[in-house]
């Protein structure tokens, strides 16, 4: 019997220990890789300005005597003011007229030296006419006849230079009416009844703001995605963002030479009047190469590459439903919108990533799907 037991307890002893159980499968979160373009456009803030502005200045000087006027009802009584920021004109209103007087005064003394001028011019011509009829029978002297002709030429050159001076008279006389060149809305208005001006003062600002423009820069490398003619979407905060519709007008030819953007002048229609000048618009502008079908995965199934400073990689799924394994690939990213990175080069539009529990991988560990 004994020698039984210890017979035992030798096999007992030279028998190996069962195996460890397999560590468990670790639970992921996994998502396809998506292949999409990016959905935004490069934004720009544009100010709104009228398309047309003209900014009137005064041809002569003078006093302000009047200033053009509009009528208003106020509490339900009607009354007349000065025209201001704001009011509407049209074409060929006199929008002001300096002191009448200074000019009319100058348009009479040139009528009167025209006047002058020309009686000396008939006189003269009368006594050419006479040493010309006496030449003709030799009664006067070759210099006699030369002084009535200079004198004669001498008239013309007298008349026609008052002529000249009575023009310039009465295109002083009309200058000293400031009227407005075209239909629109009074933007500034910079003097009042009263105010001395001299050749060149500013008087009003006049925009026609039937259409107005968006004006915006962009960088160098834009240029070959903005042409003339192309069609934009514009929004203005202060109309609700709603989205209006404007073309390309206008390119610069050059670029601003601190800024080193070039600008460009977006039109829009606005016979309604809801746009001001002033006013604050978005718009984006479509970039060709974001409009690409490009790969993307989850920020969270980014990690990075093990042994490999600087690189970054993903934890991709190998296998089938029953038996799945974590799979390390080394790739290259893009741009980020939003929650999603841009996937260059490593992984393919079939395969799955990890996008919950990603850094606590390494390659060929065993993975359980989760919902």
């Amino acid at each position: 019997m004994m020698r039984s037991l210890l017979a035992l307890l030798f096999v007992a002893g030279c028998a190996r220990p069962p195996p460890p159980p397999p560590p468990p499968d670790i639970p992921v979160r996994v998502r396809p890789v998506a292949r999409r373009a990016l959905d935004r456009a490069l934004r720009y803030a544009a100010n709104i300005e009228p398309a047309t502005r003209v900014d009137l200045a005064f041809k002569v000087g003078g006093y302000v005597q009047t200033i053009a006027t509009t009528k208003e009802t106020a509490r339900g009584a009607a009354r007349t003011r000065l025209i201001q920021e704001g009011d509407s004109v049209q074409a060929g209103t006199v929008l002001a007229r300096l002191r009448a007087s200074d000019y009319r005064v100058k348009l009479e003394q040139a009528r009167a030296q025209l006047a002058q001028a020309k009686a000396a011019t008939e006189h003269a011509a009368l006594d050419l006419a006479r040493a010309q009829q006496l030449q003709s029978s030799s009664s006067i002297t070759p210099m006699a006849f030369e002084g009535a002709s200079a004198r004669a030429e001498a008239g013309r050159a007298t008349f026609a230079a008052a002529r000249a001076q009575l023009d310039e008279a009465r295109l002083a006389m009309a200058d000293s009416s400031l009227r407005a060149p075209l239909s629109g809305i009074v933007l500034r208005r910079f003097v009042e009844v009263g105010t001395l001006v001299g050749p060149g003062s500013p008087g009003f600002v006049i925009a026609d703001t039937t259409k107005m423009k968006a004006v915006f820069g962009v960088p160098d490398y834009m240029l070959e995605k903005i042409t003339l003619g192309t069609d934009l979407d514009v929004s203005v905060d202060a109309l609700g963002r709603q989205l209006l519709r404007g073309t390309v007008s206008r390119v610069a030819a050059v670029a601003d030479m601190s800024s080193r953007v070039f600008d460009i002048e977006l039109t829009l229609d606005n016979a309604d009047g809801r746009l001001r000048a002033g006013m604050i618009a978005a718009l984006g502008v479509p970039d060709g190469d974001r409009a690409k079908s490009r790969l993307w995965v989850p920020l969270d199934a980014i990690v990075r590459a093990p042994g490999e400073a600087g690189r970054f990689a993903t934890m991709v799924i190998d296998g089938t439903a029953a038996r799945s394994v974590a799979r390390t690939r080394v790739v290259q990213v893009g741009d980020i919108d939003g929650n999603d990175v841009e996937v260059l080069d490593g992984l393919a539009e079939t395969e799955r990533v990890v996008v919950s529990g990603a850094s606590l991988l390494h390659d060929g560990a065993a993975v359980a799907i989760v919902p």
